[in-house]
């Protein structure tokens, strides 16, 4: 999909910087992408139209979404009414398009348009398979099985040395975790009646690492400068469910943190020629869509 020249609105531009700052400070020569590509994974906060080819209530393929959205102004399958902070993100990285929806008719039919990284993300999709399966959704696992399969589709389209170039070169978003609080924990009286919020937060701390370090890197074939991104638990975006949520999810996302901030300095540490860092943005496109806060970058 061919990106427009529209101007961007001041919010989600802070939110472009933002995201960019936590990769690396450089400079680039005019016309020249930062990086070869981007690789998104995660829930509705940034699912660029997965969804919309799934038997599943949680879509976003019909108005008002998608009327701010340059050209079109129509539906794109995105969780808002226009471009999604990924959007603004890989703009600013000077890349020529926005990584297609991996399911999309676009990325299926055409192995060229997967050149520049692809997105995997499907709302309500968490970091545990039961919360993806509540609701028809692709779970991380699965679309870490569906990035494996893009690395064999670039690389016999495009050669081997393409292809790692690609993946071992590129930043990796992964926006994950509310999921599975508002749509599993808050609404599975068994849940959490079993666990508090900060005994989940633990529980789930084993399949975040896994996809990190496992399910992704480990399909990698060389881990040189690829930088991810998590961003973890944020308020607002795409989440009209939490007003109904009961209970507030404050204590959800301050637990989560704590435990995700840890394992992401663990998996550093565990990764060599890994970069990873943790964008955690909160509210970031919040109230009237000007109002930008965010808890800082680890």
């Amino acid at each position: 999909m061919k990106m427009s020249s529209s101007s961007v609105p001041a919010a989600a531009a802070v939110a472009a910087v933002l995201l960019l700052s936590a990769v690396w400070t450089t400079t680039t020569v005019t016309g020249q992408a930062l990086v070869p590509g981007v690789m998104i994974f995660g829930d509705s906060v940034v699912d660029a139209g997965n969804n919309n080819r799934l038997a599943t209530l949680v879509r976003a393929d019909f108005p008002p979404y998608g009327r701010d959205f340059p050209a079109t102004h129509a539906p794109t399958g995105r969780f808002c009414n226009g471009k999604l902070a990924t959007d603004y993100t890989v703009e600013s990285l000077g890349l020529s398009s926005y990584p297609p929806a991996y399911l999309s008719e676009e990325a299926q039919s055409n192995n060229k348009s997967l050149l520049h990284g692809a997105n995997f993300a499907s709302g309500a999709a968490g970091y545990l398979d039961a919360t993806a399966g509540l609701y028809g959704a692709i779970s991380l696992r699965r679309q870490a099985e569906y990035f494996r399969e893009y690395q064999s589709r670039v690389a016999a389209s495009a050669g081997e040395r393409r292809a790692r170039e690609l993946t071992s070169g590129s930043i990796y978003v992964v926006s994950a975790g509310t999921s599975d609080y508002v749509q599993n924990y808050y609404v599975n009286p068994m849940l959490s009646a079993a666990y508090t919020p900060d005994q989940f937060a633990d529980a789930l701390m084993p399949p975040f690492t896994s996809f990190v370090e496992v399910e992704t890197v480990a399909g990698l074939a060389v881990v040189q400068s690829c930088m991810f991104l998590c961003n973890i638990i944020s308020a607002g975006a795409a989440r009209p469910v939490q007003l109904f949520s009961p209970q507030p999810l404050a204590r959800s996302r301050h637990c989560r943190h704590e435990r995700t901030s840890t394992s992401m300095l663990l998996l550093c540490n565990g990764v060599q020629g890994e970069k990873k860092e943790e964008t955690r943005t909160v509210n970031h496109l919040s109230g009237d869509g000007r109002t930008l806060e965010t808890a800082g970058t680890y």
